[in-house]
């Protein structure tokens, strides 16, 4: 029996009048097809269509997922400064994470509902006051400084990292050990450093979609390789250089004359790497195990459809970044839900919609920022509630009514419908994971409701010991790691491309003397931001097998703009034949 019945009559007669077709965006202008399937999805979530072009959705939804920033802000009421993924120059406050669960077990004051004016000025009144998780800490790492680490030991900057350990600079990734600069890596990683999107690897350097490899140096697209320097589309290969198949004496010879701990020396080859990958071949998908499913880095999955680095997940629609997903749609940044509808940054929840950064939750609907919470509505940081609008508790029965009269008068007003506007959130959308992935532009976001901040306000956290020392550039380095000093690690860099300041950490400078590589000239930001751009976009192009010339649908990539793409069968024919 519905709780909202009165609701439901509406959206249906809505549903069963609007037919499938073209669309313009409500915000773009774009055109676009509203297919029957899509109609069928709001059904299943018994909501309005959508008024905004489908990749507009996906793209204003990836602006909540966090990037590579956080800033120095200050405690919402001690004032004192206080490391955080919110800019200084956002009005969210922000409290230390530890003391945010203290405050918020008791939960913001909630708010009256006004039935018969706009709701969600009443929201925002409510979220402008409830102070958020600096760090989004889950309180389960040791002696790490980063955002959303999870299960992470000894870590510096590990940003959406679960189990890392004595590791630095790492973005997305699960389980890696005593490396340096990886991103969107997945298991297994040791020893590495300036890795993407690889898997199991060992001592490996500069590498891209390189899985089961070690002691190797500028992979692309390897599988079970060893001792390769420069390698491209191999599997099983070892002493490849620059994919010229060598003796054992003779790599070892050519490796012992190339000193990659010379920044001058690191750079030709580095450039001479990209030059070998601009000239790969690439598949039309790197997905394993999809079963009838489009999309980009799919891997375990069921009929899910137009998604982008998916795993483990069944009858999707939308979702970008996720994993262990069930009929879901238009969902990015989220894992282990089912029932999800237009929403960002949710962990394990079940039927949620038009929410942001929900973990252990169900039945909510524009809410953001609340764990362990059951039937809210326009709720913010609340933690173990439920029947709860505008963080006011609701017997149960009064609960339901009231929700009904709520979601007709939204439905009327058009309000019900779209997800929370960019004032709700808590990332600013040019430092997101979606800016990193998607390029917005400054008339995007304006467009879309948000805000630009000065991308040099409130300096990155620097260690103790070398926040007040006068920054040196990058030209007063020296070019060989060996000739490096230890001071170093107490003495903040210029980055002269971001205009912020930077250091090395003890670890970090021991790894470089360890791996014979120079000490980085940019900054953190840059050089992960560069790392995650070697990746395939999100977004999607049409174009044609570069050898059989079938149509094919292709995600294109963030660095190399021209490549050689083949379909899936004249890829596996160019492996058995090149591989």
């Amino acid at each position: 029996m519905s709780k909202t019945p009165n609701y439901d009559a509406k959206v249906k007669a809505i549903l069963d009048a609007t037919k499938p077709g073209e669309r313009v965006c409500a915000l773009t202008g774009q055109k676009w097809n509203m297919t029957e399937e899509e109609l069928r999805w709001c059904r299943f979530f018994s909501v309005p269509p959508s008024r905004i072009h489908p990749l507009v959705r996906l793209k204003m939804l990836f602006a909540n997922n966090s990037g590579l920033s956080l800033w120095w802000n200050k405690h919402a009421e001690t004032g004192k400064p206080l490391l955080s993924y919110v800019h200084p120059d956002s009005p969210i406050k922000v409290l230390p994470d530890k003391e945010w669960w203290e405050k918020m077990s008791n939960g913001e004051p909630g708010r009256a509902l006004h039935l018969d004016t706009p709701f969600f000025p009443q929201m925002l009144e409510l979220r402008n006051a409830t102070p958020v998780r600096a760090l989004s800490d889950p309180g389960d790492s040791v002696n790490t400084i980063g955002m959303a680490a999870h299960k992470c030991v000894d870590g510096y900057m590990n940003l959406g990292v679960l189990g890392a350990e004595r590791s630095d600079y790492i973005y997305g990734c699960t389980l890696v050990f005593d490396s340096v600069d990886v991103t969107s890596s997945f298991g297994g990683i040791t020893e590495c450093s300036s890795i993407n999107r690889c898997r199991t690897c060992f001592n490996c350097h500069a590498a891209l979609e390189s899985y089961d490899c070690r002691d190797s140096w500028g992979l692309f697209d390897c599988r079970n390789c060893e001792f390769c320097f420069g390698a491209t589309n191999k599997r099983h290969q070892k002493y490849l250089w620059f994919n010229e198949q060598l003796t054992k004496e003779e790599w070892e010879r050519r490796r012992a004359s190339v000193d990659l701990s010379s920044w001058k020396i690191h750079e030709e080859y580095k450039k001479k790497i990209f030059e070998l990958v601009g000239q790969a071949v690439w598949p039309e998908r790197f997905n394993i195990a999809e079963t009838e499913s489009t999309g980009e880095y799919l891997e375990k999955v069921t009929r899910v459809h137009a998604c982008h680095n998916l795993q483990n997940s069944t009858d999707c629609l939308g979702l970008w970044l996720g994993t262990s997903m069930e009929n879901c749609a238009y969902v990015t940044g989220s894992g282990m839900c089912s029932s999800v509808w237009y929403s960002s940054g949710c962990v394990s929840c079940e039927n949620i919609k038009y929410a942001l950064g929900l973990t252990a939750c169900q039945g909510m609907e524009y809410s953001m920022g609340c764990n362990d919470c059951e039937n809210c509505f326009g709720c913010v940081g609340l933690v173990r509630k439920k029947f709860h609008i505008l963080n006011k508790p609701y017997k149960e029965e009064a609960y339901w009514k009231t929700l009904d009269d709520l979601k007709c008068a939204m439905l009327e007003r058009g309000e019900y419908g779209e997800k929370l506007s960019m004032e709700f959130h808590g990332i600013s959308p040019q430092f997101s994971a979606g800016a990193i992935f998607c390029d917005y532009t400054p008339e995007e976001i304006r467009l879309w409701g948000g805000t630009l901040f000065d991308p040099k306000r409130g300096t990155m956290y620097l260690p103790e010991g070398s926040q007040h020392k006068t920054p040196i550039v990058p030209a007063d380095l020296p070019d060989k790691t060996s000739e490096t000093p230890d001071t170093i690690t107490v003495t903040p860099i210029q980055d002269p491309d971001l205009g912020r300041p930077y250091t090395v950490t003890a670890r970090e400078l021991a790894f470089y003397r360890r791996h014979h590589l120079p000490v980085p000239r940019h900054h953190f930001f840059n050089r992960l931001r560069s790392l995650i751009r070697l990746s395939n976009s999100p977004l999607t192009q049409e174009t044609e097998c570069s050898s059989c010339h079938k149509h094919i649908t292709h995600n294109p990539n963030l660095t190399f703009s021209k490549k050689t793409i083949l379909c899936h069968d004249c890829y596996l024919q160019y492996l058995e034949k090149n591989g």
